[in-house]
């Protein structure tokens, strides 16, 4: 009996060891969403959010998850702490996206232009926050700019860091 209790503390102790845990350090500070500052602050498990108009809201850490009950969202934490994926939709991510890929023009500037699916030609082109992209076989389809994301109806792009790739949310990729 007491070897089963010893074996099950032991695993218990190696379950909340082992679980992916948010450091705070890696999330609480200033963040961006569509280029307007937001921020995250972290007290021990405790979470507190505020978005790009001052609205606050409190929630926990649970895993690598953001969990803000009040609002009924939930954020998940990715690329080392640089990106949050809220679960309505939205980015937040430690970069201001306006400033582009750190050539001082916009996302959608650092967009426009020829880019390649599979060695065939694409484009996609920008004015503002509206983006056309225009796909290998010649069809056309507009929507947004969100955060570091296209958005085009129900299909998404998250644009890389670099600005070099482009993964679509239908498993296709465009690079240039």
């Amino acid at each position: 009996m007491k070897n089963t209790s010893l074996i099950m503390c032991l695993i218990a102790a190696l379950t909340v060891f082992t679980s992916p845990v948010v450091d705070a350090q890696d999330v609480s500070g200033r963040w961006y969403h569509d280029g307007k500052p937001t921020s995250i602050s972290v007290s021990g498990m405790n979470v507190t959010i505020t978005n790009e108009h001052g609205q606050s809201s409190s929630g926990h850490i649970l895993g690598n998850d953001l969990v803000m009950p009040f609002l009924g969202i939930r954020g998940s934490v990715s690329d080392g702490g640089r990106r949050v994926s809220w679960s309505n939709g939205t980015t937040w991510t430690r970069e201001r996206h306006e400033h582009g890929f750190g050539s001082g023009q916009g996302l959608g500037r650092g967009l426009d232009g020829r880019w390649y699916h599979d060695g065939k030609p694409t484009s996609i082109s920008v004015s503002g926050q509206r983006v056309t992209i225009t796909n290998e076989i010649g069809q056309s389809s507009s929507g947004s700019l969100s955060g570091n994301d296209i958005v085009i109806g129900g299909l998404r792009g998250l644009v890389s860091h670099n600005g070099k790739r482009i993964s679509w949310s239908n498993g296709t990729e465009w690079r240039r």
